[in-house]
């Protein structure tokens, strides 16, 4: 009994510092793949409506990808707030079809 106590114990610990490492700068990325973006995720953004988000789908659309976030200052209305704003939800992620 007290060693499956310990495990339980361990493996506890285990994970509470896997989950502490991740919200303290860890490595894993919870950002959203811009090339993927949908009307939605675009639009929760502070500074982006419906039609900045249409704007940015259609610039993404007409380069097949974008392949870094400062690519988007190119687009009528995104700003430097805008677009840091945009890089704290989203970022580029490399991979087939982007």
């Amino acid at each position: 009994m007290r060693r499956m106590i310990y495990r339980v114990v361990v493996v506890l610990f285990v994970v509470v510092l896997f989950n502490i490492s991740l919200a303290y700068g860890g490595t894993s990325s919870h950002k959203l793949n811009i090339n993927k973006a949908t009307m939605q995720e675009l639009v929760s953004v502070k500074g982006i409506g419906e039609a900045k988000a249409g704007a940015v789908m259609r610039f993404i659309a007409d380069h097949a990808v974008i392949t870094d976030m400062d690519e988007l200052s190119d687009v009528k209305g995104i700003g430097p707030k805008v677009l840091n704003n945009l890089k704290q939800k989203f970022e580029v992620k490399p991979g087939p079809g982007q």
